[in-house]
């Protein structure tokens, strides 16, 4: 099973999808404090100049503490990529709404996960940060094909 010996690689891309954040529809690419900026130059190197840093100010997200690429820097080091790429759905302030209901409904109300109120809260959760428009799902579709052509001729 050597394909998947992930830390044995030359070199590996890691893209990991979020979404809630930025602009609706916009696919940014955010590199990630555990990696540094020998990590954001990588990122740059790959996805070009639309890369983000939150620790450089230039991304809709803060500083993240506990994230998968604190994982893939301990097991690769500089060998290893690593991108959030976060769509943006409805704006912060619904994005916070939304999950203070959710965080509510499970901490105060557990009995009613799956009664009206439950059912409701978390319908509103699943639709803001995963839109069923079909604009919103073609830009993640388009973005997506160019990241991952992007990571591939890295690779290549």
């Amino acid at each position: 099973m050597k394909d998947f010996d992930i830390a044995g690689r030359e070199s590996v891309i890691i893209v990991d999808y979020h979404t809630g954040l930025g602009p609706y529809g916009y696919g940014e690419l955010q590199s990630e404090q555990p990696s540094g900026i020998a990590g954001f130059q990588r990122a740059v190197s790959v996805f070009g100049p639309s890369v983000t840093s939150p620790d450089l100010g230039t991304s809709s997200s803060v500083v993240v503490r506990g994230t998968q690429d604190e994982l893939w820097q301990r097991i690769l080091g500089d060998r290893h990529t690593y991108v959030a790429l976060e769509f943006g759905t409805y704006g912060a302030e619904r994005g916070r709404e939304v999950i203070r209901n959710d965080h509510w409904l499970y901490r105060y109300r557990r009995d009613e996960i799956n009664l009206e109120l439950g059912v409701r809260i978390r319908q509103e959760a699943k639709l803001h940060y995963n839109p069923e428009a079909n604009d919103w799902k073609e830009m993640v579709l388009c973005r997506s094909h160019q990241v991952h052509r992007q990571a591939m001729n890295a690779l290549t």
